[in-house]
């Protein structure tokens, strides 16, 4: 498991001396936390990952909101839900926060185009 509030606290001091960091400064934060942990999401076939949502927008709260991740998955093998959940599972142990994940492939046309508006790319 990644250590993320140790991240966290260095990138806020770092970019703006302070405990309420930017939005810009938690997208940062999630990707770095996704590079430390690469070999585990490459392990469960994540090719790229994408925040949405309220914490792609900078308006999450984290005592409220949860993060939602748009992933997109190798092709060659097939996606069980057994295994998103599972993944789904390891990214909340490694954020240390509620996920919500999904494969861009599953998302409703709505959704979807919503969601890759707003998407910032972290893995």
């Amino acid at each position: 498991m990644v250590e993320t509030g140790g991240l966290e606290n260095r990138l806020r001091r770092k970019v703006h001396g302070g405990s309420n960091p930017s939005s810009s400064a938690r997208l940062s934060s999630f990707s770095l936390t996704f590079l430390g942990s690469g070999s585990e999401l490459k392990a469960s076939r994540v090719e790229h990952l994408s925040l949405f949502g309220s914490y792609a927008r900078g308006t999450g709260v984290q005592a409220i909101s949860d993060v939602d991740l748009m992933a997109d998955f190798d092709g060659g093998k097939r996606l069980t839900l057994f295994s998103l959940s599972g993944l789904r599972l390891l990214i909340t142990d490694i954020l240390e926060m509620p996920v919500d994940l999904a494969d861009r492939r599953m998302l409703k046309e709505q959704v979807k185009a919503r969601a890759e508006q707003e998407a910032v790319l972290v893995f």
